[in-house]
């Protein structure tokens, strides 16, 4: 049985997938598949926040990384607390292998 994944609220997926225009509308402009939006909007499967600053750009700021992830933005994008001039590290090559790989495996989701 797969247990859905809560990570980011589900509204927020629903609500970008409205803005933009539909589930497949959504997928394209993050270059991942219709059937994987819809496994995030309906909580099978988790969002990637690689897709997090993409998903604000596709919705023109409607929908924000902190809307997504409001218990954990803060410790993925240091940079987005106001006040601060924190940013984040620079990723090794270990971890950006990691996150494309993450990016890809949505996509085929």
């Amino acid at each position: 049985m797969n247990t859905p994944h809560r990570a980011q609220p589900l509204d927020q997926v629903a609500y970008a997938i409205e803005i933009v225009g539909g589930a497949a509308a959504l997928a394209r402009s993050l270059n991942v598949t219709t059937q994987a939006v819809c496994f995030w909007r309906d909580g099978k499967r988790r969002l990637p926040e690689s897709l997090g600053a993409r998903i604000e750009s596709a919705t023109g700021g409607r929908v924000t990384r902190q809307s997504l992830w409001p218990d954990t933005w803060k410790e993925v994008w240091p940079e987005l607390i106001p006040g601060t001039d924190k940013h984040p590290p620079a990723l090794d090559q270990k971890a950006q292998a990691a996150i494309k790989n993450e990016v890809v495996e949505a996509a085929h989701a």
